[in-house]
């Protein structure tokens, strides 16, 4: 069965999608449309960036030298967005706050209430990776409890997740663990699937092992339930394993 980049990605078929996008960007390039072409590098590069920064920050870099801003100022500013989001997941924080700091501009000129959301979010991720604990964490608190409001459920998730990450690198081991029992009951009332609300628990249980063992490796549970929800979020059957 064939289907389109949107299609792929939303199942978490993100190395399909980059592989059809890599299809049209041929096309662009046979037609000498630099414009197109930077926008499909861009969706490459958000695309791919979930799974492997590096090269999502690869396909954005390039795409961000192609684009046309004054065509698509939105378009630069999502860009500049999820550069700073793979820069983060790639451990180089301060090239995310520079990339954050050159894009303020285009945040004031796209107010919307998502945009403005996304933006606090990467400001706490970033602070995280700087070894701002308390300023990470009271930034992804806020965040977090936007998105509860607005049920974004998967979001909420990945905020939580990150949350509990700046608790446990700023030695708040404990306040983790209390993050991760309050959300549970909430995901057991959104009524998601078996195999998503089995993976939260397992990941629970797993991280409380490794916390009560002393494990130094237990941030690396953070990283593999974010893979587990953004490939197999619509994935009805998919189970998770902690590694």
């Amino acid at each position: 069965m064939s289907f389109d980049a949107s299609y792929a990605r939303m199942i978490g078929e993100f190395e399909t999608a980059e592989s059809i996008l890599e299809r049209a960007l041929s096309l662009y390039l046979a037609v000498g449309d630099t414009h197109l072409q930077g926008r499909t590098l861009i969706q490459m590069g958000t695309t791919i960036g979930y799974v492997d920064p590096d090269r999502g920050i690869g396909h954005l870099e390039r795409g961000l030298r192609l684009i046309d801003p004054l065509r698509e100022p939105r378009l630069e500013l999502c860009a500049q967005h999820g550069l700073a989001f793979c820069l983060t997941d790639a451990d180089r924080p301060q090239e995310a706050l520079a990339v954050l700091d050159r894009a303020r501009a285009l945040y004031k000129q796209f107010t919307d209430e998502w945009m403005q959301l996304r933006l606090h979010w990467v400001q706490g991720r970033i602070a995280c990776g700087l070894r701002q604990y308390a300023e990470a964490v009271h930034i992804l608190r806020q965040v977090l409890e936007e998105f509860r409001a607005r049920d974004l459920h998967m979001e909420f998730l990945m905020v939580a997740l990150d949350l509990a990450e700046a608790h446990v690198a700023g030695g708040e081991i404990a306040t983790a663990g209390r993050l991760l029992t309050e959300v549970t009951p909430l995901l057991t009332s959104w009524n998601l699937r078996r195999n998503a609300v089995a993976a939260w628990l397992m990941y629970r249980n797993a991280f409380e092992k490794r916390c009560s063992a002393g494990a130094a490796e237990t941030v690396a549970l953070f990283g593999q339930l974010r893979i587990y929800y953004l490939r197999y979020w619509h994935v009805p059957n998919a189970e998770f394993a902690a590694e």
